[in-house]
């Protein structure tokens, strides 16, 4: 499950809880899978306790980033950055912009007729990334076209691609829904990773999102060191397993705790010990390098 709709009605939740609870407490499944709920859900706090059922559940805590880039009040720019890390980027900025003779252009994505156009450009982008080896970033295929072009058709897109003389070098693609954008798929080719052009196109995005009156930045899920860097404040979310009590259903909720304990323990660890960015790293170091 990726997400639950209900009415706002106290009413239809407890009729759609009721209808999930029957059908793992009848083992019609053996496992609910409730994918990145937020805090601020109204099922959050049922899925934490395993919707009240005596079987297993597994949560796996996650984080959300959001920064908050204008102020509603003022329709100012906010300020995400000291003073000092802010010349920093201004700096890092004009490099970059030299190091690609001043030929770099941010081109917004507004149209039906341009969506195949940034599919081509992004999925390009893509394949020269550690996201091509994860199949996360954004790819030649029906479901993307469909996808992107229902979000245009509903006034939602917000598609942006970083070019030098036509050729794509990074892109961002999220949705806007009132105040607040949120980022769905974002990636730039890797060899240029020491010029960190994923956060030179993010500055890029938030000044066009504020002269768009938008609010807020969503940065989606994961925990990436550049979130931080420009997110104001955070909020919990998760992945919850919720399983059924058939024998088969208990011995894999139990492979599945241990494995999610460890994991846990790992990562605390190496935080601690601060070697889990340096991990990160080397693991999409492997991935850039067996990128199909």
């Amino acid at each position: 499950i990726d997400c639950l709709i209900t009415d706002r009605e106290k009413e239809s939740k407890t009729i759609l809880l009721e209808y999930l609870r029957d059908i793992i407490s009848n083992n019609e499944i053996e496992l609910l899978c409730a994918n990145h709920f937020s805090e601020r859900n109204v099922f959050f706090d049922d899925l934490q306790n395993g919707l009240n059922l005596r079987c297993a559940s597994i949560y796996q805590q996650g984080i959300m980033w959001v920064s908050n880039i204008r102020d509603k009040k003022t329709g100012e720019k906010r300020k995400l950055n000291s003073a000092r890390t802010e010349a920093k980027l201004r700096s890092r900025d004009r490099k970059i912009q030299k190091h690609f003779n001043d030929e770099l252009e941010v081109k917004e994505i507004k149209s039906l007729d341009e969506i195949k156009y940034f599919i081509d450009k992004a999925s390009a982008v893509a394949k020269e990334s550690y996201h091509n080896g994860l199949q996360v970033g954004i790819e030649q295929n029906d479901y993307w076209e469909k996808m992107l072009n229902s979000f245009v058709s509903n006034k939602f897109l917000q598609a942006f691609l970083l070019l030098n003389n036509g050729t794509p070098l990074a892109y961002a693609q999220g949705v806007v829904f009132k105040d607040s954008y949120y980022g769905f798929s974002t990636s730039h080719i890797s060899k240029y990773n020491k010029l960190s052009l994923g956060i030179f196109l993010h500055r890029k995005v938030n000044e066009i999102l504020i002269s768009q009156k938008i609010n807020y930045v969503h940065f989606g899920y994961g925990d990436a060191a550049y979130k931080k860097m420009f997110a104001t404040h955070s909020h919990e979310e998760g992945i919850f397993r919720i399983y059924s009590c058939t024998t088969k259903a208990r011995f894999i909720s139990d492979i599945d705790f241990i494995s999610n304990y460890t994991n846990r323990k790992i990562n605390s660890v190496l935080l601690k010990t601060g070697f889990l960015d340096k991990a990160k790293k080397m693991w999409r170091t492997h991935l850039e390098k067996n990128k199909k």
